[in-house]
């Protein structure tokens, strides 16, 4: 086996004390940074380029007074993973059993920044494993899922997508503003959003916002099918499984 060098040392120990750091002011209620220094056991050097490493990072932030504490990039990934965690347990009955009903293929999906991102899924592994849907991530402004999200985004979230991005909007006639908000105030209106082709030109896909206790959207969830399937019979069909699924899972998030 390889000896590690001392950079690999020094490095493994930085990471050491960044992650003491973060244990410490988690308990804590405000530190200095000779305080963390003298109960990690760290040089005051060390712990202060640690300590900038964390705020540029926004993982811990410094008072007014120079005391540390945990920041909000901690919180958010805190925050985020719990909320993560709870709609996998909400969904996974709910998912299994429109799987059973429909034959087709289930999903939940949340929204990271710009992007939204498979939390978790039931169905076939060939409807799964096509690109894009197999990076388990894509941009809001196409899809079923991530216009859903998108319609019940903040404002500033909202324009940050149209402006950004309305040249590669889905569908392809949506190319100004106007056209974008109109698609969104429709997907509020109705509480749902049918893909045709957008993220796979062989998939369709009915998509319907998930609620938290407190009424907020957090998460959108998915009922696939391939074209050959989508009969104005079976969309209809999809569109009420996802109407009661959505309503099961936010149930359960209650």
């Amino acid at each position: 086996m390889a000896k590690k060098s001392k950079s690999d040392k020094s490095r493994v120990q930085a990471v050491d004390i960044a992650l003491s750091v973060m244990s410490t002011l988690a308990t804590s209620q405000g530190m200095s940074a000779s305080e963390l220094a003298s109960k990690i056991g760290a040089t005051a050097a060390l712990m202060s380029a640690i300590l900038q490493k964390l705020v540029d990072r926004s993982f811990i932030f410094k008072d007014l007074l120079d005391l540390y504490w945990l920041g909000p990039q901690l919180h958010y990934l805190g925050g985020h993973l719990s909320e993560r965690n709870a709609l996998v347990q909400a969904s996974t009955d709910t998912l299994e059993w429109i799987v059973a009903e429909t034959h087709d293929n289930a999903a939940v999906l949340m929204r990271e920044q710009l992007d939204a991102v498979l939390v978790t899924s039931r169905g076939s592994r060939e409807v799964f494993s096509l690109q894009p849907i197999a990076a388990s991530r894509g941009p809001l402004q196409n899809g079923g899922g991530g216009k859903v999200l998108l319609a019940y985004a903040p404002q500033e979230i909202i324009d940050q997508v149209i402006d950004t991005y309305i040249h590669v909007f889905s569908p392809a006639h949506i190319r100004t503003r106007e056209d974008a908000i109109k698609l969104l105030d429709a997907i509020r209106r109705d509480g749902l959003y049918v893909s045709n082709g957008e993220s796979h030109p062989d998939l369709r896909v009915v998509g319907v916002p998930v609620y938290n206790a407190h009424g907020r959207v957090v998460a959108a969830l998915l009922v696939m099918c391939f074209k050959d399937r989508f009969t104005d019979e079976h969309k209809n069909q999809l569109i009420e499984i996802a109407r009661i699924g959505t309503k099961r899972i936010s149930s359960r998030l209650g």
